[in-house]
């Protein structure tokens, strides 16, 4: 009997943190895929803490990016790109769209040849197979999995993130140095330092996220009957809500930074102090978890950009799928059966298929998973314009445009960003 109450219990708290936390915590985790995982190894390994204050002064602006798009998709109940497209002339709208696109999935491809690559450590299974094995697994559960128990499965997929501070604390790193370069910015105009900070950028605030959150805004929305699909406006939008947003997103973001910041510290204390200054293999990677696991870091490792892609390919490929349905007019929504949206759940099947002739480009994955931050943070400033053009239309957001704050905070990491981009282009 008192075996069973505890297991009420338990249920009933785990039933609790899955209602109370949605699409900002799974947006928080899906940062830190593998490719935000490679991206900070390798900023740790190159630069040791000198850009660790970047995750520190990075969070308001990731959290006000990420409650802006949240907010919109509440408040119209319309997608990101359905509301750029009735926003911005075509010649703007379908080369962005496209371009979001096509770094969505070579994003996909990265994320895909880590998890064969790293699989293929353990396993006597040829790469080729295990990609295309991940790919279908992706594919299932995201195209026949209901909204609401796939939501429930990109939750948990979280706790393979715990792994980082964990070894973090046990590599013992110089702490009054860390808390240092946290708070004190350390910055050079050394073309690889400002490619470093484009690659955190743009896996950071990554335009992928911007429109997943929104539209996942929406399918709470309908998984909680106040809108009946995709497009439509809700009668009553109320502050209680809006505040629950913000709630949730600042907590994911927060989790996001927090595993990034330990993820940079371990890679700072053990690949840069052995000398290892630019990630090429699995197994260079795998050793920011020596700490923790010893012998066993490349399998724990591996389980960790197993989980996180697990995680992240459906977001990126999701993201896509509302993306291009709403370019085209095409009925969209994880809470619809396939038959119900056939071209929505196509492309995502397409996209996570693309991604798979990765493996041909012949780049190490841990290397191209680098670049795809890269290539991100490039692309990410110009759709960071959309957004805040759009989330100060009153006639589309009400009452609820952008505070003061926002503004100020959204235009700041618009001009960072082009100022970085810039610095890189005219000094490199």
């Amino acid at each position: 009997m008192k075996k069973k109450k505890i297991l009420t219990k338990i249920e009933s708290r785990v039933g609790w943190w899955s209602k109370r936390f949605g699409p900002g915590l799974i947006t928080g985790a899906a940062d830190d895929d593998p490719s935000g995982i490679v991206t900070y190894s390798n900023l740790g390994a190159k630069f040791r803490y000198a850009v660790l204050w970047m995750a520190f002064y990075i969070y308001p602006l990731m959290v006000t990016v990420q409650e802006i798009c949240a907010r919109i998709g509440w408040v119209t109940g319309r997608g990101l790109s359905d509301i750029i497209k009735s926003r911005f002339p075509k010649w703007i709208y379908f080369p962005l769209i496209f371009a979001f696109v096509g770094v969505n999935i070579i994003n996909i491809g990265a994320d895909l040849l880590a998890m064969s690559d790293v699989s293929h450590l353990f396993l006597s299974i040829p790469r080729d197979f295990l990609m295309i094995f991940f790919a279908l697994i992706i594919i299932g559960l995201e195209v026949f999995l209901s909204y609401k128990t796939y939501a429930k499965f990109l939750k948990f997929s979280c706790l393979f993130l715990l792994a980082y501070p964990i070894s973090a604390v046990l590599a013992r790193p110089e702490w009054v140095q860390v808390l240092k370069s946290l708070f004190i910015p350390c910055f050079s105009l050394e073309p690889e330092y400002l490619l470093g900070v484009i690659a955190f950028f743009g896996t950071t605030i990554s335009p992928y996220l911007f429109f997943w959150q929104s539209n996942e805004e929406i399918e709470e929305e309908i998984e909680e009957k106040k809108i009946g699909e995709f497009g439509q406006k809700p009668k009553r939008v109320t502050k209680k809500e809006i505040r629950k947003i913000s709630l949730d997103t600042r907590i994911g973001m927060m989790i996001s930074e927090l595993i990034t910041i330990f993820i940079i510290v371990v890679a700072g204390r053990v690949l840069f102090e052995a000398g290892i200054k630019n990630i090429e293999t699995a197994g260079q990677a795998a050793l920011v978890l020596t700490p923790l696991m010893g012998k066993y870091a490349s399998l724990l490792f591996s389980l960790g950009i197993v989980g996180t892609g697990l995680l992240a390919v459906p977001v990126l490929a999701g993201a896509s799928a509302y993306a291009l349905s709403e370019a085209f007019n095409q009925k969209e929504g994880l809470y619809l059966k396939f038959r119900e949206a056939k071209t929505f759940y196509l492309i995502i099947v397409f996209s996570i298929l693309a991604g798979v002739f990765a493996h041909y480009l012949k780049i190490p994955p841990m290397v191209l998973l680098y670049w795809t931050a890269i290539i991100s943070g490039f692309a990410t400033p110009f759709i960071l314009i959309c957004l805040m053009k759009i989330s100060n239309d009153k006639s589309l957001m009400g009452q609820y445009t952008n505070s003061r704050l926002s503004n100020f905070l959204g235009w700041s990491a618009v001009i960072l960003m082009f100022l970085v981009i810039g610095g890189f282009l005219f000094l490199g």
